[in-house]
């Protein structure tokens, strides 16, 4: 009967352990599970969950507002057939609830229309991107992007009719 006892007791305090683990870990490494979980979501065009990750208060370097957004990053990747998108950090840095994500993203795929344009200047891309983000609540999933910028892109206006 002890032995069952000490059995469960090690069995509860590891399924908690497991549950508290997301809440224990740096702002850092949660706001890049949630970066990469919007590349995930992206990759599958999945835009209505996508748009679960910006917050309220995004704005872009372009002046676009969460919907307006949304519609860009839909449009610029409607042509592709088999789409991937992936990160490679060039640094990650946190100043209490504000966490910035560096690094560049490169596109995988092929597609129709604009979608070997988009794939080709992403790729060739030197600056890295700006993922600014935000814990907006109290648990690990609270992070909400708040805006992407690009210094490579300044001055470059956004495409009228794609």
């Amino acid at each position: 009967m002890r032995l069952i006892i000490r059995i469960a007791v090690v069995v509860v305090v590891l399924v908690l352990g497991w549950l508290a683990w997301p809440y224990l870990q740096s702002a850092e490494k949660q706001a890049k599970a949630r970066h990469l979980e919007l590349f995930k979501f992206a990759s599958k065009r999945d835009w209505k969950t996508a748009g679960k990750f910006l917050s309220h208060n995004y704005e872009d370097q372009w002046g676009s507002r969460p919907a307006e957004a949304l519609d860009l990053a839909r449009d610029l990747m409607a042509g592709f057939i088999i789409l991937e998108i992936k990160w490679e950090d060039t640094d990650i840095s946190a100043n209490d609830t504000i966490v910035k994500v560096r690094g560049h993203a490169r596109i995988e795929g092929n597609g129709m229309g604009v979608s070997q344009m988009v794939m080709t200047k992403v790729n060739q891309m030197q600056e890295p991107w700006v993922f600014t983000w935000k814990k907006e609540g109290w648990k690990p999933s609270d992070w909400k992007l708040m805006s992407v910028t690009n210094k490579e892109l300044e001055g470059v206006g956004l495409p009228s009719d794609l």
